[in-house]
């Protein structure tokens, strides 16, 4: 740990960070890759500056605030947080945000809210979007099994438009997370164990970015595929993929809990490295463009003096910024945190990232891609020549100290032998 002192307060900033998956020496060449950001983090966290403001959609079933109650409260500390309702908002109080962020909605955009939600992006708005492709009861899948269909949102043609198209599958991960179930009884009571459930990917490859450099493993529930479409001047960078054995269902794909008692065929797990999620970046050319404002008889220019370029990312699952609530107490778990593993995952700092990538101005999370090449000693090799290189580190000295006294004798004698 190190602590960071600044105006009275304190801020601990762990050192060791990385993949924890990856070798420890790897990890380590990872956490001082990283050390840079996280030292700058908790400087920019004691003295933020000028705060910029995100807003969080609701008014379609998004999260509720104890379901993104990690999400905000982390985001709190860096920015100011708001809930913003698009239907009620006015297109020049969405100006005021830096960032919008759609969380997990459940029911359909309108198109007045849709053309707020263009007109934020195309104008320089940056957006964040965690949407499902596919509707997933649980508790239907829990008695009997169910047919999960796509999920109307309202938002496909806009997401189209800007160059990213979420595809109406669920992705089988043979690397993947758990559920509970019963496998028995214990006495008078059911046994209940944590099993493999391929519809719960974890995510732990990533593509050379800042935001994904040297994360840990991310943990997805009922995630789609994700395909690019041709958006002119905008650069598609994927960011999150599948595991090398990945099995892809289109709709409609039936979802039983009591599959997960039965051992998956590796046969069928033929796809691999599936995009989950994409970062997008350019000028933005609005969905709306040439056609008449929804509602009014308003025309939409082919390109509008306000216009800016922005960012947008996209993954294609809601679940991965909800965080699991203490039903003891009602309060938020850390997000990423999975109760039935005991283990956190880095969903948290994947979405700190993201923020600080399309919100940063200071280059501070370009220090993120920084390599730093460590060159460990061979251990092999080590343990062969150990002896070897003792002995000669113990002798060379002593031989060399010896060789100077002697050449110097012997200068000396030769010096003076004539007087």
């Amino acid at each position: 740990w190190a602590t960071v002192a600044a105006g009275g307060k304190e801020q601990n900033v762990l050192l060791l960070r990385g993949n924890q998956a990856a070798p420890s020496d790897v990890r380590l060449n990872q956490s001082i890759e990283g050390l840079e950001y996280e030292l700058a983090s908790a400087i920019r966290k004691l003295n933020p500056g000028q705060r910029k403001r995100l807003g969080v959609v609701e008014g379609h079933g998004e999260l509720t605030n104890a379901e993104a109650g990690d999400l905000i409260g982390s985001l709190g500390q860096y920015y100011d947080v708001f809930r913003v309702n698009l239907a009620q908002s006015r297109p020049q109080d969405l100006r005021t945000l830096s960032a919008l962020i759609v969380a997990k909605p459940a029911s359909a955009y309108s198109e007045s809210e849709k053309f707020k939600l263009d007109q934020f992006i195309t104008q320089g708005g940056n957006a964040l979007f965690f949407v499902d492709a596919m509707r997933v009861n649980l508790d239907s899948a829990n008695r009997g099994g169910m047919l999960s269909f796509p999920l109307q949102l309202n938002l496909e043609d806009l997401l189209f438009k800007y160059g990213v198209r979420v595809n109406p599958d669920l992705l089988l991960d043979l690397n993947s997370g758990v559920i509970p179930m019963v496998t028995g009884t214990l006495g008078d009571k059911p046994k209940v164990e944590p099993m493999p459930w391929q519809f719960y990917p974890l995510i732990n490859k990533f593509s050379p970015h800042p935001i994904t450099r040297n994360l840990d493993a991310l943990y997805t529930k009922f995630v789609s595929s994700l395909d690019t479409v041709k958006a002119v001047g905008i650069r598609k960078t994927p960011l999150l993929f599948t595991s090398r054995y990945t099995r892809v269902l289109p709709s409609p794909v039936p979802v039983n809990l009591n599959d997960a008692r039965l051992p998956p065929d590796p046969k069928l797990y033929k796809n691999q490295f599936v995009p989950v999620s994409y970062l997008l970046e350019g000028q933005f050319r609005s969905l709306y463009a040439n056609r008449a404002e929804p509602g009014t008889t308003r025309f939409q220019p082919e390109t509008s003096p306000q216009a800016r370029p922005s960012k947008i990312l996209v993954v294609s699952d809601g679940d991965f910024v909800r965080n699991e609530v203490d039903p003891k107490t009602g309060r938020p778990f850390r997000l990423g945190f999975d109760r039935l593993a005991n283990t956190e995952f880095a969903n948290r700092e994947l979405v700190l990232n993201a923020v600080d990538y399309l919100l940063d101005e200071s280059g501070v999370i370009a220090v993120r891609g920084k390599q730093i090449t460590l060159r460990p000693l061979d251990k092999l090799r080590v343990a062969e020549e150990r002896r070897r290189w003792q002995l000669l580190n113990l002798a060379a000295p002593l031989a060399l100290l010896g060789l100077f006294g002697l050449v110097r004798a012997w200068r000396r004698k030769r010096r003076y032998a004539r007087f």
